[in-house]
């Protein structure tokens, strides 16, 4: 059964890519065993499936070798190897326009589209029924085992190559992936590469040379005269190994190396050498990759955005393929391209008023009618060769959206249908079931034959099923174990001792512009199934980002300054349902401080090799980013909902060092250079705990509680509160040869602040109950103690120079204006709207009609933002110090901002103003008595803004306790 199988499958793939493939003779090897071809030619062919703008120039795969011990087919080892991959691919310089190929291709990604949005709404209905019906049994998991434990994979000297000489103007280059050598082998507990029968399967990945180019000014393979032979040796030669590095290869990734150690454990349930169950994990890899080089270059980045711009053309136009004349030059054929113009304006124009003409839509919703009852037949198994036919037309003419939502009709139908007939049948009595009956067992039936593993399991004869389940240890009598909640069922632990991002420049003579570096980064997954947790700890131990060298010394941009030894310098914990239970999730993040370092001439060196060239407009491009952010959003979005319906409980907790930016005089810093400093202040971001099984309504009125007492408890159990607080913001300016690191650590004010040292608190509350009008959904509080802004002289002026002496690049010239005659400008927008549709279709739920209530008023934000006192303080030099020539403050301010659904309120209020020179008091508004404050009246409009000043002292300023709607 295996053995047809896998002729089969090998006749179909390999017959339809390769050349003069004798089935015959495959067949045959399979069948005793051992499969071994060699020096087989690709079919140029074998690309015209995808329809991508590209032609196969050389195919041919050296040696291909596939080894199966029919005799002892679990016990012993199979064995595929494939060896001399070498391809070579050029674009096509024109393609020719096939009508039935373009609607064969156009029906299948929209039958792509609306299998993925089906997929999507059956997995969501999975999740919320609970049906693991998927997981109950194991059969297919122990399967899997067993083939990874016997199954030996070499691949070896892989070499794919793209050249083009056409998207470039000036330039030709060759892109490519090569890899050295993949080893997938079965070895002991040693790791030692050999069959090994104990309990656990032990699998050593080994991953060599595999690595990304690209090749500005390439020499093209394509292009020299060479014959087949000739190409392949060239390809050959350009595989980069440990042993070998060809001249001329400008890698954008790798070469990578790395290895990976796989362990599974088929049966977890049984005891280990200590007498333990569930205490090896089902499956643990260990993956280690010694660096991981990145880097890309000027002509690179030219190169790529001239070939995204080629790729991004052609898309844009396979709309008008049809009416493109098969000519190569424009010059000569000015009248059939003028004739092109013309035919692609005119079908935009044609488009526009067939949509809105009511022949187009009387027959659009004739359309859509026929295929709802087609469909409906369809769902109820009473679908006819007539109907089938509809569904077929219909799904050709109408879109992607419009199918989506028939479909959604026709499903809440036949359901409120069904419920009728159920109704019916409970009113009949049990007699009707025996003519009715008879649906579960077809449904079961279909379930089943969805099913892989029963297919398997079904296709196989009662001796070949026997042999199989005692092989991989499968029972079908005994129930699957469940695995206990604190038992980690699959382990995954990623280790990157090295990763180095540089950026170069051509023009400079290859010199390195910036060059990124992180040190251990570590990551560890944790899964319990028994719980439904997933753990994840990530780690990164160092960064550091060097700049463009000037006169030899190497300028560092980013540090990292570890505060506390032996700390990583960025730890992320993100766990859900913890085993101490106290929440839902848990995120923790640790941040060590940074020093951020201007350095103006690599930030001109980077500006320049990243300038986009004048030509390139990348707008399908940017319509396909925007639309899958928009879909991302979506999905977020749909999750956060789904977790505040679940009232789940989530534990934070995030701390940043406070980082320091420098922006040095000239734009390159050296000791004791006066320069300005920020720093950005520790960050503590925490959640509030909420118990997590509050007492219910009716015991807290039990225990005496009033009214006002119970709406308080749940008013405070509804919300999630977070605390923000930043701590020590501040900012300086130091002059030349001043010790402004001592002042920053001191966190006291001194003459060489600009902001004197802050803090900030922030409470930000988000509600649970998103449809409760009486609760706002977000409350925002806002807190400052006290802000000092000290400005001398002397400072200002050196404030001026330091921000003039920053070397700026030169201006670029701004790109041209493309206008487009395909009307193009909303083509972003309508294609993010279409993919964000079906986000919310893959998610709608079916509800009966019902009649549409009034949209209450909800209050959606509450903010209130107050501010003890805000001054500023003008200093002059005086001698070795400073003397103050006017302080003004602003005392006691707030801002309460209150946005509902139909209106948003402000209210400003201003508790003093105090002016003052030396010993002499120009202005001063008494405060009054403490908390003698008198907030303004509101009324509710649509807009309405008030400002108010406390009128407790004996002089108010006039203006200040008007008010303004």
């Amino acid at each position: 059964m295996f053995a047809k199988i896998i002729s089969d499958v090998l006749n179909k793939f390999l017959g339809k890519y390769i050349e003069n493939l004798d089935g015959s003779q495959l067949k045959i090897g399979v069948w005793g065993g051992d499969v071994e071809l060699r020096d087989l030619d690709v079919k140029e062919s074998a690309l015209d499936e995808l329809d991508l703008p590209v032609r196969l120039v050389c195919g041919h795969i050296g040696h291909l070798k596939l080894k199966i011990p029919w005799k002892n087919l679990f016990n012993e080892r199979w064995e595929a190897a494939v060896e001399g991959v070498y391809v070579v691919v050029v674009p096509k310089t024109s393609i020719q326009y096939d009508a039935q190929k373009e609607e064969k291709l156009l029906h299948e990604s929209k039958l792509a589209a609306l299998q993925r949005v089906e997929d999507a709404r059956l997995k969501q209905q999975e999740i919320e029924k609970g049906d693991q019906t998927a997981n109950q049994d194991g059969f297919f998991e122990k399967l899997c085992s067993q083939i990874i434990r016997n199954i030996q994979i070499f691949i070896k000297d892989i070499h794919i190559r793209y050249e083009d000489g056409l998207s470039c103007q000036n330039s030709q280059f060759a892109a490519g992936i090569t890899l050295s050598n993949l080893s997938i082998q079965s070895t002991g507990a040693d790791w030692i590469p050999r069959l090994d029968t104990s309990k656990l399967v032990y699998k050593l990945n080994t991953l060599d040379c595999l690595g990304i180019y690209w090749n500005a000014d390439a020499n093209l393979i394509a292009q020299n005269g060479h014959d087949k032979s000739g190409m392949i040796k060239c390809l050959k030669e350009l595989v980069t190994s440990q042993d070998y590095i060809p001249q001329g290869m400008n890698y954008i990734i790798g070469p990578i190396c790395s290895a990976a150690k796989l362990q599974l454990n088929p049966k977890p349930e049984q005891p280990d050498e200590n007498g333990k169950t569930f205490s090896i994990p089902f499956a643990s890899l260990d993956f280690v990759m010694d660096e991981l080089a990145v880097g890309l270059s000027r002509r690179q980045y030219s190169g790529i955005m001239a070939l995204l711009d080629s790729f991004d053309r052609l898309q844009l136009s396979s709309k008008y393929r049809k009416y493109r004349p098969q000519v190569s030059k424009v010059t000569g054929n000015a009248k059939d391209w003028w004739h092109y113009a013309y035919n692609c304006q005119l079908e935009n124009i044609r488009r526009v008023h067939q949509n809105w003409s009511w022949e187009h839509m009387k027959e659009h919703r004739a359309k859509c009618q026929k295929y709802k009852v087609a469909y409906k037949a369809k769902l109820e198994n009473k679908l006819s060769g007539g109907m089938s036919k509809d569904i077929e037309g219909c799904e050709r003419a109408l879109d992607v959206i419009n199918i989506t939502l028939i479909r959604r009709q026709a499903e809440m139908e036949v359901q409120r249908e069904g419920r009728l007939r159920k109704q019916e049948k409970q009113k009949r009595g049990w007699f009707s079931g025996w003519f009715f009956g008879g649906g579960e067992e077809s449904d079961t039936k279909d379930k089943e034959e969805g099913n892989l593993a029963m297919k398997l399991k079904s296709a196989m004869s009662d001796e070949e099923k026997q042999k199989l389940h005692e092989a991989i240890g499968y029972s079908e009598s005994g129930p699957p174990p469940s695995y206990p909640e604190k038992f980690v069922d699959i382990l995954l632990k990623f280790l990157l001792k090295h990763l180095t991002v540089t950026i170069t420049d051509e023009d400079t003579g290859g010199a390195c512009v910036m060059q990124l570096k992180l040190d251990e980064v570590i990551s560890v997954v944790e899964n319990r199934s028994g719980a439904n947790a997933l753990r994840v700890v990530a780690s990164v131990q160092s960064f550091i980002v060097e700049g463009y060298a000037l006169e030899g010394s190497v300028p560092r941009l980013v540090s990292s300054e570890i505060a506390t030894s032996g700390a990583p310098l960025l730890a992320v914990m993100f766990e859900t349902n913890p085993l101490d239970q106290k929440c839902d999730q848990r995120v923790t993040v640790t941040a060590q401080p940074l020093q951020i370092m201007y350095h103006a001439q690599t930030i001109i060196q980077i500006s320049d090799v990243f300038a986009p060239p004048k030509d390139v407009s990348l707008q399908q491009l940017q319509a396909a980013a925007l639309s899958q952010l928009e879909v991302v959003k979506e999905r977020s979005v749909t999750g956060l909902q789904a977790a505040i319906d679940n009232h789940s409980i989530l534990d934070l907790n995030v701390s940043f060092a406070a980082s320091h930016i420098i922006v040095p005089e000239n734009g390159s810093y050296s000791e004791n250079c006066s320069a300005v400093v920020v720093t950005l202040g520790s960050v503590q971001m925490k959640s509030k705990p909420r118990a997590k099984d509050s007492p219910a309504l009716t015991e807290l009125v039990s225990r005496g509680h009033s009214q006002e007492e119970v709406m308080d408890i749940v008013r405070s159990s509804s919300y999630d509160h977070f605390i923000i607080e930043l701590t020590d913001i501040q900012a300086l300016v130091s002059l030349t040869a001043e010790d402004w690191r001592s002042t920053l650590s001191s966190g006291k004010a001194s003459p060489l602040h600009l902001l004197e040292p802050t803090t900030l608190h922030v409470d930000l509350l988000k509600c649970l109950l998103t449809n409760d009008p009486n609760l706002a959904k977000v409350k925002i509080n806002i807190s400052l103690p006290s802000v000092v802004l000290s400005i001398a002289d002397e400072r200002l002026l050196q404030l001026a120079y330091i921000i003039h002496s920053i070397p700026k690049g030169e201006g670029g010239t701004e790109p041209e204006e493309i206008t487009d005659f395909d009307q193009s400008d909303d083509l972003s927008q309508s294609v993010a709207n279409e993919d964000v549709a079906l986000v919310r279709l893959e998610q709608a739920k079916l509800s009966s009609g019902k009649e549409r209530k009034d949209t209450p008023q909800f209050t959606n934000l509450e903010l209130c933002f107050t501010i003890d006192e805000i001054s500023l303080d003008l200093k002059k030099k005086h001698g070795a110090g400073y003397q103050s020539l006017m302080r003004g403050a602003a005392l006691s301010a707030s801002i309460d901002l209150t946005h509902r659904t139909f209106d948003l309120s402000v209210s400003i209020i201003l508790g003093g103003i105090l002016v003052e020179s030396g010993n002499d008091r120009l202005l001063s508004t008494p405060q009054g008595p403490p908390g003698a404050v008198c907030y303004p009246h509101h009324t509710h409009f649509r807009r309405a803004v008030d400002l108010q000043a406390k009128p407790a002292g004996p002089r108010a300023i006039p203006g200040l306790a008007s008010s303004h709607n």
